[in-house]
């Protein structure tokens, strides 16, 4: 693809995701900065996603598309993407979440005026039918508070490039961008949070989340704390109850009434 490069790269892994592709697609179409590119990763699926993407990008010339032949995982498609990524700044979309207009253009003037090269948000969960609770995050967060509990989403993240050029996530089925946002600010002081909604995560109608894959996520948390950050056992659980404790506040918060996400043009 040649042209000048894009400001952000949007960075989309797809799997088995052909009924809820189309929603987070638009949720990019409709920002209100338009300097973007999309890099779907197509990581295997066994459903209609190969030809959903390919649509997309031949209606689309800002999507650029890539079919992963086998399952790999989402820390491996979203290496692949940034491995052909070619924005100055990375945001991260799931193919069953979406944005708020705005989210790009905030975020990119909430990093050149802190000059922090690493920002999130805070973010809504839920659904249309049942509601949404809104994801709240601390306004600045560093290394070791993020040991005591990520409080950063992945479809709020973008980070600058120039100060975090050959950043990738850690080859883990579970947890890996909380290892990921654990190496990023082991670089700088802090990552900045911005307090309003951002983004919309969507759980499945009826699916309690608080209880969903529980111990194999505890588990998988405490794995990085204790190998990745070389925390001792007794430090890594501490961190641990800390982390399941945040979760379930988290989760308990007030549901509030939210408009859909807007459709792209």
């Amino acid at each position: 693809m040649v042209g000048v490069a894009p400001t952000v790269t949007v960075v989309t892994p797809a799997l088995n995701a052909a009924r809820v592709l189309g929603r987070c697609v638009r949720s990019v179409q409709a920002q209100d900065m338009r300097d973007w590119e999309m890099v779907i990763v197509n990581d295997g699926s066994s459903d209609a996603t190969r030809d959903i993407v390919e649509a997309l990008a031949a209606d689309e010339p800002r999507i650029r598309a890539i079919h992963l032949p086998v399952r790999a995982g989402a820390a491996a498609a979203r290496n692949a993407a940034l491995d052909v990524a070619r924005g100055r700044y990375i945001a991260f979309l799931d193919a069953d979440d979406a944005w708020m207009p705005h989210k790009l253009s905030t975020q990119i003037t909430a990093m050149q005026r802190s000059r922090i090269p690493f920002v999130f948000a805070a973010y809504l969960m839920g659904n249309e039918a049942e509601g949404w609770r809104t994801i709240e995050v601390p306004e600045t967060v560093t290394r070791a508070r993020l040991r005591r509990g990520n409080v950063i989403g992945c479809l709020t993240v973008m980070y600058d490039r120039d100060h975090f050029a050959d950043l990738r996530f850690p080859l883990l089925r579970k947890r890996q961008d909380f290892a990921m946002w654990l190496c990023a600010l082991g670089r700088i002081p802090q990552g900045l949070g911005l307090c309003e909604p951002l983004a919309y995560y969507y759980r499945e109608q009826g699916v309690q989340t608080l209880s969903t894959g529980v111990l194999s996520n505890a588990r998988a948390t405490y794995r990085v704390l204790h190998q990745q950050e070389g925390l001792s056992s007794l430090r890594a659980a501490g961190c641990l109850v800390s982390h399941l404790t945040g979760r379930f506040r988290a989760q308990r918060g007030k549901k509030e009434t939210w408009p859909a996400p807007v459709e792209g043009r």
